[in-house]
């Protein structure tokens, strides 16, 4: 069909593909104007990104094929990457098997090692960004410094700020995506007196690789996943390391022992002809991560407090901690938790438990009254001198954006709304906040599993809500109050039974309340394939919730497209013999 856009359809007096009304003429029902688009027209859409770590890579992937759909991807760092451009403290590396740590549309064969250092993850991270393209999506060393809600034009407002220069501007979305994760505000310790030490101090997630532990005394300060990787590293340089532990944690045999050469997870350089294998045939490295992967799904289980799975879990942790520590009692009675296995997230530790054993290590685990200008004060006055202090005390793990992020309540906060407690509807939006989505926010998936498959259903998820506001005229959709009240309410009751509310220090509970996925992995994947519209507030273009019905023509008939598809399935079924009706 060949149509012209002359106004109010009109070509020559006669009815074109873009008339609303009848035989030339204009029709104004109630102030309603006639859209002069067809069916399911595509209203073009502008996103803001916030991140270009896995998730703003993720969004790009997908985001990309849709034409409808304009974003930048603001990154705060000089490079993307997120966590894994930042982390850079020796041993770190990915707590899970490498062949389950990476994106869906991108698989790697050749990872150098069962669990991959961070630098090599980075690298796989950079280089999938060649391969797909978003470098002129991406803006680096932008931080969104402020973001406000404009209720009048249904547009975000983001003040970005130049990491460089210092300069600021305004950019204006429909959609604003939060990408930036939850592990990228790193935290220091309460320690009275510690900015009077004159030694070296450091972050774990804020490494200074120029500095030269060899021959120093050190003190290492946390218990968590960046402090267990860190001690077997430092220990074999340094004169003498004490270990600051105020927690208990399980130290486990390493994830997917089966597929590990001896047996026990313990990570190995992949051999070459592996390597040239999984990279020459594809359908052998599915098959290998499907196995791992599958395994890691499958362990679920062992994350409810009262299963068998975890009684054996538990029976072999202790057996596993107790034969690493060389059967030592005291620090067997030191390390090895009476909480369920699993309230932390597990950490493979290799080479832990061996280097507290070491005659230049010390464990510690009497508090820390106060630092001084030479070292560290413990409960009974003892003064401990060090060169270095290392600080393994992880992030700020409120989920709560340190920069203003005003709603609809053009007087509060987002930051101020999450004090209390974060308010998320399965770590995807909360209400208050239209056309705001998060991904890997509040009751995320983070305790069990790969986030990569997380990400990819968040991003697809997203995208079905911004193509729904495309096609039918959707200037606001706001997650209804009483979906996530249900949602919370039903996670606050089904949490209990999992170990995580186990009586452990971690990171999945704030203000005492967990806030952590209320299931397993698969059962977020599955529930993610499909948007509950029902569960929004929406808000439309114009008074008329069905203008997007347009000019009363389709897509397929502008294009001249055929348009019998509705005879394809019957045919498809003729082709079948029908099943005789039995009476």
């Amino acid at each position: 069909m060949t149509v012209s856009a002359e106004p109010n359809g009109v070509a020559n007096g006669h009815l074109n593909g873009y008339s609303n009304g009848t035989n030339g003429s204009s029709v104004n029902t109630s102030a309603y104007q006639v859209q002069e688009f067809p069916l399911f027209h595509h209203r073009p859409l502008r996103a803001i990104v916030i991140g270009a770590g896995p998730a703003g890579i993720t969004w790009h992937y997908h985001a990309k094929k849709l034409p409808w759909i304009d974003y930048t991807i603001y990154e705060k760092n000089h490079d993307v990457g997120g966590v894994w451009l930042e982390n850079r403290s020796p041993g770190c590396a990915c707590d899970i098997p490498s062949a389950a740590f990476q994106f869906l549309f991108n698989t790697h064969p050749s990872w150098s090692k069962f669990y991959a250092p961070a630098e090599e993850i980075h690298a796989y991270l950079k280089s999938t960004c060649d391969k797909i393209g978003i470098w002129p999506k991406v803006e680096l060393n932008k931080k969104v410094t402020a973001c406000r809600w404009d209720k009048g034009e249904s547009k975000w407002h983001v003040t970005v700020t130049d990491m460089k220069t210092g300069e600021t501007k305004e950019d204006v979305g429909d959609l604003l995506i939060n990408g930036g994760g939850v592990l990228n505000d790193w935290k220091m310790p309460n320690i009275p007196g510690l900015s009077t030490f004159e030694g070296k101090i450091m972050h774990s997630a804020k490494w200074d690789q120029s500095y030269d532990f060899e021959g120093k005394r050190v003190a290492v300060i946390g218990s968590g996943s960046s402090s267990i990787q860190i001690v077997p590293q430092l220990q074999k340089v340094v004169k003498s390391l004490h270990s600051f532990n105020r927690s208990k944690t399980w130290i486990l045999p390493g994830l997917c022992a089966s597929h590990t050469p001896d047996g026990e997870g313990s990570n190995f350089v992949i051999p070459p002809e592996e390597k040239a294998r999984l990279a020459k045939d594809q359908d052998y490295a599915l098959t290998k991560r499907k196995a791992i992967e599958q395994e890691l799904c499958a362990s679920y289980a062992g994350f409810i407090k009262t299963s068998e799975e975890q009684k054996a879990w538990k029976e072999a942790a202790v057996a596993h901690m107790r034969r690493r520590l060389g059967n030592d009692e005291k620090l067997t009675e030191k390390l090895v938790p009476d909480f369920h296995v699993g309230c932390k997230r597990p950490t493979p530790g290799e080479g832990y438990l061996e280097a507290l054993a070491k005659p230049n290590v010390t464990l510690v685990t009497d508090g820390i009254v106060r630092a001084t200008s030479t070292g560290l004060i413990l409960k009974d006055e003892t003064e401990i001198e060090f060169d270095a202090i290392v600080c393994g005390t992880g992030f700020d793990v409120s989920y709560a954006p340190k920069y203003p992020v005003v709603g609809v309540d053009q007087s509060t906060d987002l930051a101020k709304v999450w004090k209390g407690g974060p308010r998320a509807y399965f770590g995807l939006a909360s209400d208050g906040f239209p056309n705001l989505f998060h991904i890997m926010g509040p009751y995320a998936p983070v305790a069990h599993g790969s986030v990569f498959p997380a990400l990819d259903v968040y991003v697809r998820y997203i995208l079905q809500v911004a193509e729904k506001m495309s096609i039918s005229d959707i200037k606001a959709i706001e997650i209804k109050p009483s979906a996530v009240n249900d949602f919370i309410e039903h996670a606050q009751a089904w949490l209990p039974r999992a170990v995580w509310s186990s009586n452990c220090q971690n990171w999945y509970g704030l203000s005492g309340e967990l806030v952590v996925y209320p299931g397993s992995g698969a059962h977020f994947l599955e529930f993610m394939k499909t948007v509950r519209f029902e569960d929004f507030n929406i808000t439309y273009g114009t008074h008329n919730s069905l203008s997007f019905l347009g000019n009363g023509f389709t897509q397929s008939e502008l294009a001249g497209l055929p348009l019998t598809w509705y005879l394809e399935e019957y045919h498809a079924q003729a082709r079948k013999p029908l099943a005789k009706v039995v009476a």
